[in-house]
């Protein structure tokens, strides 16, 4: 667990702004919830939810509402709702050089394999296609929870291990130099943000100083 209180106190501390009077609790709130979905993408172990779901009839189908990366599906569900024959991961290529028409193959009562390409992140397909209301064991990462600012320091704590707490630093730190302007402060933001992945052993992605689905672009 992380106390989100202490993190952001040290983020705004080392932004020389503990009073919170550049950088607003909202702010911070916003900067933390980015971190979270950032360290999601990457690390989507740390969000992690293991459930039993119903697909509808076909051969592509979504994650859950609440989730933000498909990550395995594990086997299917029988009659009674316990766990039966193991699901795996199968290569495109491979499929579709020895079953190129299988998405026409008539719907099945069980799946044999999936398949997931990381550029669609919310998608996985089914093989063979499935008839509606076939019962999988699906894990995906979820969407972090909305982070409100208190208007107080009672900050929620964070169900994360406590281990990525230097990674989301560096994120919270990458967002607030990003809402400056001079260089200085744009080269300390990829700084922060080249820094949160080296923590995480992961190559940067393209550079960007801010995040597009956030709140707050300044």
């Amino acid at each position: 667990m992380i106390e989100a209180a202490g993190l952001i106190a040290g983020a705004a501390s080392d932004m020389h702004d503990p009073e919170f009077k550049r950088w607003s609790k909202a702010n911070w709130a916003d900067y933390l919830l980015s971190a979270l979905r950032a360290l999601a993408l990457v690390r989507p172990d740390a969000f992690r939810v293991t459930a039993a779901v119903a697909l509808k009839e076909g051969h592509t189908h979504h994650i859950p509402e609440d989730g933000l990366r498909f990550i395995e599906l594990q086997a299917n569900v029988d009659e009674f709702g316990y766990p039966a024959d193991a699901i795996t991961r199968v290569d495109g290529s491979t499929l579709a050089r020895f079953a190129p028409g299988w998405r026409a193959d008539a719907p099945a009562d069980s799946v044999e394999h999936y398949l997931w390409d990381e550029r669609r992140p919310t998608e996985f397909q089914t093989v063979p296609p499935v008839r509606d209301g076939v019962s999988v064991i699906l894990v995906y990462a979820a969407e972090p929870a909305a982070i409100e600012a208190p208007t107080d320091d009672d900050w929620p704590e964070l169900d994360i291990e406590a281990h990525y707490a230097t990674q989301l630093r560096h994120w919270l730190l990458y967002r607030a130099h990003s809402k400056q302007t001079s260089m200085a402060a744009k080269q300390a933001a990829a700084q922060e943000r080249q820094a949160f992945y080296a923590a995480l052993g992961e190559k940067v992605p393209g550079q960007q100083f801010n995040d597009p689905r956030s709140r707050d672009n300044a």
